[in-house]
């Protein structure tokens, strides 16, 4: 089985992001803002993972 992502739910995802980036070492890639209509807490964050050597 190999899994390509994983999905968590946070009161603020930039946050979470932010706290991932500093504990791994990794970028975050998008970060985006609440979409008009959206809760104040809604919004999206992706990290990336460095690349493994091969």
């Amino acid at each position: 089985m190999w899994v390509s992502s994983v999905t968590l739910a946070a009161p603020s995802p930039s946050e979470l992001a932010s706290f991932y980036e500093r504990l791994l070492g990794w970028t975050i890639s998008t970060l985006e803002d609440p979409r008009p209509g959206d809760p104040p807490e809604a919004g999206w964050a992706q990290l990336r993972a460095p690349a493994c050597p091969a």
